[in-house]
């Protein structure tokens, strides 16, 4: 069996339509009636969500918020991170409300016109700060997200031979893919 592919320099079949702009995406598409979002987003970082009022939006496009939605959890990407914020924020620009209108630029401006009430709460800016006795939860379960141990032979036999032993804490950013259609 010949392998075509395998050590050969293959040229992309969308290359060339993504690097010359020929590419579609998403919003390159529209139809007729059909309708344009905006956001609106937290302007907290972390704080519990008093109250959201839409009327005034509400006479201009639909809104909808997350006692809308059938499921504010999708459990197939992050268990814990609902679609709209609901009773608290946990990050600046947090989606709270969708608003839709027949332009772009009609769903941005009933969009400012939501008014959510806030109540703030702590911000930790530490991993340690988070997880300390008495830190608020951000999340239901808490704040850990978790951690994971890798051991390979014996390190109490490779300690006890080394001439020097260094302990430190070493932290590293958890890595989160971007989608590009």
């Amino acid at each position: 069996m010949e392998k075509k592919a395998i050590g050969q320099n293959l040229v992309r079949p969308d290359g060339w339509d993504k690097i010359s702009g020929r590419a579609k995406y998403a919003a390159d598409y529209s139809m007729e009636g059909m309708l344009h979002v905006a956001l609106v987003r937290s302007e907290r970082a972390h704080a519990e969500i008093l109250s959201v009022d839409c009327a005034a939006a509400e006479s201009q496009a639909l809104v909808f918020t997350a006692a809308d939605l059938a499921e504010n959890i999708i459990d197939d990407i992050i268990s814990d991170q609902p679609v709209l914020a609901e009773g608290k924020v946990r990050f600046m620009g947090e989606p709270i409300a969708v608003v839709a209108a027949p332009t772009r630029a009609q769903a941005k401006r009933a969009a400012k016109l939501v008014k959510v009430e806030y109540r703030d709460l702590p911000v930790y800016t530490e991993a340690k700060d988070a997880i300390a006795e008495g830190a608020v939860p951000i999340h239901p379960d808490g704040n850990f997200l978790g951690s994971f141990d890798s051991v390979k032979g014996d390190p109490e036999a490779g300690f006890a031979a080394a001439d020097l032993v260094l302990e430190r804490n070493y932290t590293a950013q958890r890595q989160e893919h971007g989608y590009m259609e």
